[in-house]
C-alpha cells in the first residue's frame, strides 16, 4: 500500500483562543444583564435576545473547549486524534439551539395572545447595549471566524444576535410612540426564526461531517474520473472521501495500474498526490495500488473479487 499523509488541519492559533475568550466574558455579562432588564421590564423579546446570547456563549464555550480538546495527542486508541470533538460540539449547539428557539417562538405566540405592559425605556436601553456588545463580539471573532466550523457557527449566531437587538429596539419605539404592545411579541418571534436558521444550517453541516459524507463542493464521481484519466491507471474502486473536521479532509482509493504503464509505482503515486492537491485541495490521501488483473489482491473492496472479476470482464 502507498499512501500520503499531509495535514490540511486548521489549528487555531493564540489569537482566536484569546478572541473567544473576551467574546465568551463579555457574552456572558451582557446576557446576565439582558435577562435582568427582560424581567424588570417585561420585554419578551429582550428575554428572546439573552437566550439569543445564551446560544452565542454555549457556541463559544464548546469551540474553546473542543480548540483544546482537538488540540491533545492523539493516542493508540483515538488515531486522528480528537478532532472529531469539534464537529460534535457544533451539533450539540446546533440542537440546544434549535430547543430554546422553540420555546422562544411558543412564549412570543403566548404573548401575541394575551400582551402585557412594557417598560419601553429599558427594553430600548438594554437593546441597545446589546447592539454594542454583539458589533464588539464580531469584531473580535471577524479575523479568525473561519479557522474552525465551531468559531464559524458562533460568530454566525451572534451576527443574527445583532439583528436581534435591532429588532428589540425598533420594538421598544413602535410601542412608545403608538401603544402597539403586539410589537414585542412580533420582535420575539423574528428572533426566534433568526436563530432556527442559522441553527438549522449549523447542524445540517456537522450532521454531514459526522455520517463522513463527501465534503461539500467535492463530488465523488468527479474526483474518481480525473484518478482514472491519469497516465497509468485502469480503474479506481473503493474510493473513499470525507472530512475529519473542517479543513481537514481525508481520501482513500484502491488504484488498479494499466498493464501497459511502464513507470515506477512512486512515481504513479506521487502523480497523483500532486494532482488531488492541486485539483482538490486533498493533501491527505492514502492510495493502495493493484496490479493489473489482480482483483484477488484486493480484500474486502466493498465487493467481493469474483465480483470484480466478472464485471471487469464484461466490461
Amino acid at each position: 500500500m502507498s499512501g500520503a499523509c499531509g495535514c490540511n488541519n486548521v489549528v487555531t492559533g493564540e489569537k482566536g483562543k484569546r478572541a473567544l475568550n473576551i467574546a465568551i466574558a463579555i457574552g456572558l455579562t451582557y446576557m446576565t444583564i439582558e435577562v435582568i432588564g427582560g424581567i424588570v421590564s417585561g420585554s419578551l423579546s429582550l428575554l428572546a435576545d439573552a437566550g439569543h446570547m445564551f446560544s452565542d456563549v454555549v457556541g463559544l464555550l464548546m469551540a474553546r473547549i473542543a480548540i483544546y480538546l482537538s488540540q491533545e495527542v492523539k493516542t493508540e486508541n483515538t488515531t486522528f486524534g480528537f478532532k472529531r470533538i469539534e464537529i460534535i460540539a457544533a451539533f450539540t449547539n446546533a440542537v440546544i439551539v434549535i430547543v430554546v428557539a422553540f420555546n422562544i417562538l411558543f412564549k412570543a405566540v403566548l404573548r401575541w395572545i394575551e400582551p402585557i405592559p412594557i417598560k419601553t425605556d429599558i427594553m430600548f436601553s438594554v437593546g441597545l447595549g446589546g447592539l454594542i456588545v454583539n458589533i464588539l463580539m464580531i469584531s473580535f471573532l471577524w479575523s479568525v471566524k473561519d479557522e474552525s466550523l465551531n468559531i464559524k457557527g458562533a460568530w454566525l449566531h451572534v451576527l443574527s444576535d445583532l439583528v436581534g437587538s435591532i429588532q428589540v429596539m425598533i420594538a421598544a419605539v413602535v410601542y412608545y410612540l403608538w401603544g402597539f404592545v403586539k410589537a414585542d411579541a412580533i420582535a420575539a418571534g423574528l428572533i426566534a426564526l433568526l436563530l432556527f436558521q442559522s441553527s438549522i444550517r449549523l447542524m445540517i453541516k456537522s450532521a454531514r461531517i459526522l455520517l463522513e459524507s463527501a465534503p461539500a463542493g467535492l463530488q465523488v464521481s468527479k474526483v474518481k474520473r480525473a484518478v482514472e484519466n491519469m497516465e497509468g491507471v485502469e480503474e479506481v474502486h473503493d474510493l473513499h472521501l470525507w472530512t475529519i473536521k473542517e479543513g481537514f479532509d481525508s481520501l482513500t482509493a484502491h488504484v488498479v495500474v494499466s498493464e501497459h504503464y511502464k513507470g515506477s509505482r512512486d512515481t504513479l503515486v506521487d502523480s497523483l498526490r500532486k494532482m488531488l492537491l492541486d485539483k482538490f485541495g486533498l493533501s491527505h490521501v492514502t492510495i493502495q495500488l493493484e496490479p493489473p488483473n489482480g482483483f484477488e489482491d484486493c480484500v474486502k473492496c466493498g465487493e467481493n473479487s469474483e465480483t470484480i472479476q466478472k464485471n471487469k470482464d464484461e466490461g
